[in-house]
């Protein structure tokens, strides 16, 4: 959520406005590197800088929803917005980050 004064968003509306999630997963990435990995790897998934171009294609084709990720040669469902938002955004890694 963006507590961006009386112009709160949702993650989704931000992302639409932009027209890609690709600049938030770079930010989210930069500023909470640590938390963004491990909740990521739990999961079996390697969500390092270079495969965030990979992330945000399957966001935003609903592909994480709909399995079209394989792990393993399976197809793996998962919620990338859910995920991020189980970042504690009090514990920056770093602080001079920028979309």
């Amino acid at each position: 959520m963006c507590n961006c004064g009386a112009n709160k968003k949702s993650f989704r509306q931000s992302v639409i406005q932009v027209g890609t999630i690709l600049p938030h997963l770079k930010y989210i990435h930069c500023a909470y590197q640590d938390q963004f990995e491990m909740l990521f790897g739990k999961l079996g998934i390697n969500a390092n800088e270079s495969n965030l171009p990979l992330l945000a294609a399957l966001y935003e084709s609903g592909g994480d929803k709909r399995g079209d990720l394989k792990i393993n040669g399976n197809p793996y469902s998962f919620s990338i917005e859910d995920i991020l938002s189980q970042i504690d955004t009090s514990k920056p890694s770093k602080n001079n980050c920028n979309i």
